[in-house]
């Protein structure tokens, strides 16, 4: 999704997107990450960008897939990388056609 440009101060930027895309064959989420990144994709952290919040609705509910600004750790708990979030192994979330991501 993207991209979204900003010149700084307090920049906001929203949208929505429904339904959510998907490999035709993709049955459940595993994974995720949502994250601002720069042109070739670099993760930035905060500061210089805060990502407010994105929430992932799933058959209507916000689950697990929630990112917020305050989800990045210390670089000594991994810094952006705390950004993703995965499923133990033989684990997922069921994907349905009306799921949708909404982010501020």
């Amino acid at each position: 999704f993207g991209p979204l440009g900003g010149t700084g101060g307090y920049d906001w930027h929203n949208g929505n997107v429904e339904p959510m895309p998907r490999h035709p064959e993709a049955k459940f989420i595993t994974a995720k990450m949502f994250a601002p990144v720069t042109e070739n994709g670099t993760i930035l952290s905060y500061p210089p960008v805060h990502a407010h919040h994105v929430h992932m609705g799933v058959d209507g509910v916000q689950h697990w897939q929630d990112s917020h600004g305050d989800s990045v750790c210390t670089e000594e708990l991994g810094g952006v990388a705390c950004y993703l979030k995965e499923e133990r192994e033989g684990y997922g979330l069921h994907l349905l056609e009306h799921d949708q991501i909404q982010l501020d």
